[in-house]
């Protein structure tokens, strides 16, 4: 299948290590979609000063088809890790701003929006001619205070061109910034009611929801090591996205998307080779899941 990726690459900054690394949703799911044997585009925009040799990386090694677009600077974020706890403190540095649409992206089988900051208006996604289209919320609920700082405001404008949306992601913790309707607690439910087939909510080792018709499916999560969490939730938006376009099964497509997010977990993006990688770790997540139930 054809993949189309749209986002924002950035760069990451580690604190107090000084390291700097590819990041992004786009870059989390595009990999993901490439490793899984989909045909991929990613439609994104950066800076002049974006590594080159991270773009090279992703069209070479990857196999990845990039259109970029041209900013003055690229999105890039400051993550804070204060102790071994793991909260941190995230800054938002550099903002490569609102991505414009691309002729390259009709024809497209499955295209996944994944914003970081506000970077795809919903607009866009009317120009959109895929039967499959997943959408995540974080980038839409991030606002930026004057010191950089990092924090969640409203989404009131969510349904605004949201009916081209098959699949609806968000965190459980960010679900309370979806304004809908002026109602302070949304259930997936409340969200198919807008059109999506799919709304999923995913909660980090507890697991994740799979609201699909009148059904609610808890998916656990395969227990790991939480050595690399970022990212987590664009491989599993991504994964389920591709599953489900082949199965139409909820259920599955839930279990096959909590495995390829648990291998991120766990080794990182390298954790996940190929299909055959996640499957197998499918295979061990329903056996273990039948034992607990």
């Amino acid at each position: 299948m054809k993949v189309g990726v749209i986002g924002n690459l950035a760069r990451d900054l580690i604190m107090p290590q000084g390291i700097v690394q590819m990041g992004g949703a786009a870059y989390y799911s595009g990999v993901t979609a490439s490793r899984l044997g989909q045909d991929v585009r990613l439609l994104t925009r950066v800076g002049r000063e974006y590594e080159k040799g991270w773009l090279r990386r992703l069209e070479k090694e990857e196999g990845i088809d990039l259109v970029v677009q041209i900013s003055k600077e690229s999105t890039a974020f400051e993550n804070s890790y204060e102790d071994s706890s793991g909260s941190r403190i995230q800054r938002l540095v550099g903002d490569a701003g609102r991505i414009e649409w691309d002729e390259r992206f009709n024809g497209c089988d499955l295209v996944h929006v994944g914003p970081l900051f506000h970077e795809v208006d919903l607009s866009l996604l009317q120009m959109l001619d895929s039967d499959l289209v997943s959408l995540d919320v974080q980038g839409y609920i991030r606002g930026r205070r004057s010191d950089s700082l990092v924090v969640h405001r409203k989404w009131c404008d969510m349904t605004s061109h949201i009916e081209k949306v098959r699949i609806l992601h968000a965190g459980l913790d960010e679900v309370r910034y979806i304004d809908y309707k002026n109602r302070g607690s949304l259930t997936g439910f409340d969200l198919l009611t807008l059109g999506p087939e799919v709304v999923l909510f995913t909660d980090r080792a507890n697991g994740s929801q799979v609201f699909h018709g009148d059904r609610c499916h808890m998916v656990p999560a395969y227990p790991v090591k939480e050595n690399h969490p970022t990212g987590a939730g664009d491989v599993y938006t991504m994964a389920f996205m591709i599953k489900y376009a082949e199965t139409r099964d909820p259920h599955d497509s839930g279990f096959f998307a909590s495995a390829a997010a648990s291998l991120l977990v766990e080794k990182g993006i390298q954790g996940i080779q190929n299909m055959e990688t996640v499957e197998d770790r499918m295979e061990l997540l329903i056996r273990l899941d039948s034992l607990g139930s």
